[in-house]
């Protein structure tokens, strides 16, 4: 088996910098590569060794990036179909070692290894079970979008700028239910089987982003706290065209 190898670094677009530079959460400059790494998709199985390695960078990034603090938020990577590991409950993302990711079973969601599972875990499960092209998942409580999540009514079009269409794709919204219920694992991996679906909204909770590589789901992270950025500063915006907007989704994957 392979182990997957992440590929050469690059940025993204120095807006998304520049917001996080200018807001409370402070980057170094090896978080901004983190956060602006677009790695290729994982592969179809993962080395186990390889991929905790792999959730700690992802667990690490998606702190740097500003999308949780504390021991908010959770994340997980697909082993293969069978598999997939998880941060374990009450763990800091941004202080994740590789001695508190739990590895739990996708077709039952056993606990087969490591730490107690987050309490999200039959979140997950149940999305990767849904959805073959998930690869990576991440639950997190970025600022703006958490605040649009508590709105009375919530911005439906955030196509402000042509990166949220084509990185962020559609976003769903489910009502809130209790976090780590059976009831919320199920309407959000019920939101995520439209192939369309990348983003859930989770009312007065917080977002569910998937990938086909942790830097993807980061990626959607980062440019859907943006967006939501931009819709709570109540100020008029103007959206793209709903055909482009549609023709940019069309060109992303997830």
């Amino acid at each position: 088996m392979i182990a997957h190898r992440i590929p050469e670094l690059h940025m993204i677009p120095a807006i998304i910098t520049d917001h996080y530079n200018r807001g409370t959460i402070m980057q170094t400059d090896q978080s901004k590569l983190d956060c602006a790494r677009i790695d290729s998709d994982l592969e179809a199985s993962l080395d186990p060794i390889e991929a905790r390695a792999e959730l700690v960078r992802f667990s690490h990034a998606s702190a740097r990036a500003g999308l949780m603090g504390s021991t908010c938020g959770n994340a997980s990577l697909k082993i293969d179909a069978h598999r997939f590991l998880i941060t374990g409950t009450g763990t800091e993302l941004a202080h994740l070692r590789d001695n508190e990711i739990a590895l739990v079973s996708i077709d039952d969601g056993r606990h087969l290894d490591g730490p107690r599972p987050s309490v999200e875990a039959e979140l997950h499960r149940l999305v990767y079970a849904g959805r073959a092209s998930a690869r990576a998942i991440l639950h997190c409580q970025s600022r703006a979008a958490t605040l649009a999540a508590c709105m009375v009514d919530p911005p439906e079009n955030l196509d402000f700028i042509g990166e949220i269409p084509a990185y962020v794709g559609r976003f769903a919204s489910v009502p809130f239910l209790m976090p780590g219920s059976p009831e919320l694992a199920q309407a959000v991996a019920a939101a995520f089987t439209d192939p369309e679906v990348t983003t859930v909204q989770m009312r007065n909770h917080g977002q569910v982003l998937i990938g086909s590589s942790w830097a993807k789901a980061i990626r959607r992270g980062v440019f859907f706290e943006l967006a939501c950025w931009m819709a709570v500063q109540g100020v008029p915006l103007t959206r793209i065209p709903t055909e482009q907007a549609d023709e940019l989704r069309r060109m992303s994957s997830v």
